[in-house]
């Protein structure tokens, strides 16, 4: 029987979860790189390696996206400011 040093009670509560909110800027920029490269041709491997993530981030990004790029990585056809 070994001992925690903590209460029975502390151990039974689960750990606080970070805010999923918004992506960070760099996941934006990674994203729209990887897009690019599978709109060059090259395949959803290639194109992760190339964007600078995993190849298994590569593979969810496209199935998530059903092999399109999001509609909100296109630039806005407005001018948001004059």
């Amino acid at each position: 029987m070994t001992k925690t040093g903590r209460r029975k009670s502390e151990r039974s509560i689960r750990g606080k979860l970070n805010s999923l909110g918004r992506p960070p800027v760099w996941q934006r920029e990674n994203l729209c790189r990887f897009w690019r490269s599978v709109a060059a041709g090259y395949s959803s491997e290639v194109s992760a390696i190339k964007a600078g993530v995993s190849v298994p981030v590569g593979h969810r990004w496209f199935r998530s996206s059903g092999g399109m790029p999001p509609t909100h990585l296109s630039p806005s056809a407005t001018a948001l400011t004059r």
